[in-house]
């Protein structure tokens, strides 16, 4: 937490905070993502095949311990950079407001996305948090 407390520009107050949580034991991957409109991101092509362009989630903070030391979890430019509001696990985090945990999970549940990398990572547990202010939800 101290050295969360020194950084001064938001982007590395995340990058902190992202790599306290990456550091625990059994974390593959954490990433933050927040809201923002797609046109303020330097990573999303405005246009795309998302129906809401003014809101939704955007990596801004990515750190973790692959298996596979050619992969790269400090990157931001990513697959699933972009969630539209209620898309996927992540998505639904941010609509509802509340927190998810699915414990057990076993490669093959339909809502996954990358089985390949569930599976090569060794995922066993997904945990998102909503991170809310003053009641509206900010990111996951």
């Amino acid at each position: 937490m101290v050295a969360t407390a020194r950084e001064r520009a938001l982007s590395d107050v995340l990058r902190t905070m992202i790599s306290g949580i990456a550091e625990c034991p059994n974390v593959v991957l954490a990433r933050i993502w927040l809201m923002a409109p797609s046109d303020r991101c330097e990573v999303c092509k405005v246009g795309d095949e998302h129906p809401d362009q003014t809101r939704c989630l955007h990596v801004v903070a990515n750190d973790g311990t692959p298996r596979d030391p050619r992969a790269d979890y400090y990157r931001l430019d990513v697959g699933f950079h972009r969630f539209a509001i209620g898309e996927r696990e992540i998505g639904r985090v941010a609509e509802t407001g509340e927190p998810l945990l699915i414990v057990g999970i076993r490669g093959d549940e339909e809502w996954i996305a990358d089985r390949e990398w569930i599976l090569r990572e060794g995922i066993r547990t997904l945990a998102a948090q909503p991170l809310v202010f003053r009641d509206d939800v900010q990111g996951v």
